[in-house]
């Protein structure tokens, strides 16, 4: 059974030297940061207890979810085919096959580097494509029955969403048990080369500083009093009365 590489950071400089550059023709690398190491990559919808729904597999209840969105909100949402319907109903909370990934590293970091509370290491996924299929085509109609990335064609201006791509995951037969991305990865033959980027928890901290000084915090990321409110936090929770530990021989 292949292996997935395992990589442990310490400052975003050690990050950097983990950024890949595209390598070739839609073959570029994509990275999903979680605060915890423990969390699986499965989609919103595979989370859902089926139990506590009227339908009987995954395939009933994606097609209600879709059908009410489409329904309610025409006048509001402008999609051209199921996958960008599915992108703008996961973009405001709607349970859906898509996970958000993004093609800007620092960005991932910056995820991977919130707080939890259990004071867990945080983890950023990388994921190498090895064949220019990975991505799927604009005009795809017909859903992919194995992981595939969806760039959608809608761009906007925001730093966060301008970066964002979505992992599409199959959906299990009938009432099946979902598998996460990780285990669907290390058992099949699929041509890509992933990574966990670990960064402890007593680290994250100082990364965030770090990133900071970089423009890159909740503020500039997410838009409106979302990431005001976000970056007030992380400022109220950051206090020191010495910049010695920052400013060697200082």
């Amino acid at each position: 059974m292949r292996e997935i590489e395992e990589v442990l950071v310490t400052d975003v400089a050690g990050f950097i030297e983990e950024l890949v550059p595209p390598t070739g023709f839609r073959r570029f690398p994509v990275y999903r940061g979680l605060p915890s190491r423990s969390g699986m990559i499965l989609p919103s919808l595979l989370r859902e207890d089926l139990s506590d729904t009227e339908f009987k597999s995954w395939q009933q209840l994606e097609a209600a979810y879709l059908m009410r969105l489409k329904e309610l909100s025409r006048t509001q949402i402008e999609a051209h085919c199921e996958l960008e319907w599915m992108r703008q109903g996961h973009r405001f909370g709607l349970p859906t096959r898509l996970s958000s990934w993004t093609t800007n590293g620092l960005i991932a970091l910056f995820e991977a580097t919130a707080a939890t509370a259990d004071d867990e290491d945080g983890v950023v996924f990388r994921v190498l494509p090895g064949r220019s299929d990975w991505v799927i085509s604009q005009d795809y109609e017909q859903l992919p029955d194995r992981p595939r990335l969806y760039v959608s064609p809608v761009q906007s201006d925001h730093p966060m969403e301008r970066d964002e791509c979505y992992l599409v995951h199959p959906i299990p037969e009938g009432a099946s048990a979902p598998v996460d991305f990780e285990t669907w990865y290390l058992n099949s033959e699929e041509n890509l080369h992933v990574s966990k980027i670990t960064v402890s928890a007593e680290m994250k901290g100082w990364i965030r500083d770090q990133l900071a000084r970089m423009s890159v915090s909740a503020r500039s990321l997410k838009p409106g009093m979302r990431g005001i409110c976000e970056q007030i936090r992380d400022d109220v929770h950051r206090s020191t009365d010495s910049y010695d530990w920052m400013l060697p021989g200082a």
